[in-house]
């Protein structure tokens, strides 16, 4: 009997597991991870706008962080900022873009700093029909209201020197020069101011093309000074204007130099505190908006202080993700035809960094422009 039982006792251990395993509920797989969605950009990290365009992408990374933080988009899926270092030339752009569409997937771009890299990435998106914001690059072929692929969201080259006109006018100068990037923007920026000074009661009394790149330009600056104008208009790059202090101040010339925010505060690392004297410049955004101050304080928590020059640059690009975001969030899909639509629909935008305290973005079919002049305010640069 014993031994009966004791054969019952090993058949019920060796066949009850057995029963349970086969009557459990079959494990699920764990879900596949989604994709992330991929929006490419190439950047002069290295080149004659490093500051703007390293203010540029922390600004991408920072809103891509936030987005991610909260459960990115589409059900889920990340963002991914593809940044690639254009050395702000335009055949690098050419072939960056090239690459982010057609090897990595990328649905949408966010273009570069200077206009010359911006075309060329509007040409690529042109082609394959992806569309492109543009941040920072403004000339006047790129920012055409109806080209199909392309959004600015920065005032076009003559709403700069309109800006700038308005300014000089402002603070009652008479004679003007224009120190300006011997390039398709910077001689763009040149025509305008010439063309506008009737309407705004100046004369141009010395127009100076300053090679690109440059980092010594006294014998401009001495030609300028001969002029005797009342104020500057400075419409080059980072090296080029530190060039300009350093000559302004070797020559003892206490002119009113009149520059962008996001320019200047890339000079001003090249240069000491005491040659911004007498700079004003025109940021595109107000310091006292808390939109874009919160987002400074949380890109400078995340990246460090010291991690960029230019808050208006950050702030743009903080902006360009979010554009990005909300018309991918109302396409409702990755499809880029679906995202330029989608962009198209933007109106009264009102979460953005950037322009005045109350200023909106509107899109439509028959303007893909943003920020215009309403969106710059003038200060003493410090």
């Amino acid at each position: 009997m014993k031994k009966i039982f004791m054969t019952v006792i090993l058949v019920i251990a060796l066949v009850v597991p057995t029963m349970l395993v086969a009557c459990a509920p079959e494990a699920k797989p764990a879900p596949p991870e989604q994709k992330p969605i991929k929006i490419g950009t190439s950047q002069g990290l290295s080149g004659m706008a490093t500051g703007m365009a390293t203010a540029l992408k922390y600004g991408m990374l920072q809103r891509a962080a936030e987005i991610n933080e909260v459960g990115g988009l589409l059900g889920g899926r990340k963002v991914d900022i593809l940044i690639e270092d254009d050395e702000a030339k335009p055949e690098r752009a050419t072939t960056i873009a090239a690459r982010h569409i057609d090897v990595d997937g990328c649905c949408l771009l966010i273009a570069g700093v200077t206009t010359a890299v911006g075309l060329a990435t509007a040409e690529v998106c042109d082609d394959r029909e992806i569309p492109v914001i543009c941040p920072a690059s403004a000339g006047a072929a790129l920012m055409v209201p109806t080209r199909p692929w392309v959004f600015g969201y920065f005032p076009a080259t003559t709403e700069q020197a309109a800006c700038f006109a308005v300014r000089a006018q402002k603070v009652g100068a008479k004679k003007v020069a224009i120190y300006y990037a011997d390039n398709t923007w910077g001689h763009e920026n040149k025509d305008a101011g010439v063309s506008l000074a009737l309407k705004y009661g100046y004369e141009v009394v010395c127009e100076v093309p300053v090679p690109v790149g440059a980092t010594e330009t006294m014998a401009l600056v001495a030609q300028m000074k001969a002029a005797n104008p009342d104020i500057i208009m400075n419409r080059t790059y980072e090296p080029e204007t530190a060039a300009l202090l350093r000559a302004r101040e070797a020559l003892d010339w206490k002119v009113t130099v009149l520059s962008e925010d996001s320019i200047t505060a890339g000079a001003a690392k090249l240069v000491t505190p005491d040659l911004l004297e007498d700079v004003q410049v025109n940021p595109l955004f107000l310091s006292t908006k808390p939109l874009a101050l919160e987002a400074l304080a949380r890109g400078k928590e995340r990246f460090g202080k010291e991690a960029w020059t230019s808050d208006s640059m950050f702030c743009l690009a903080y902006d360009a993700v979010t554009l990005a975001a909300k018309a991918i969030t109302r396409a409702g899909s990755t499809d880029p035809a679906a995202i330029r639509d989608a962009l198209e629909t933007i109106r009264d935008f009102k979460d953005i960094t950037c322009g005045g305290i109350d200023y909106t973005l509107s899109y439509g079919p028959d303007d893909h422009i943003g920020l215009d002049r309403d969106a710059y305010s003038w200060f003493a640069y410090k």
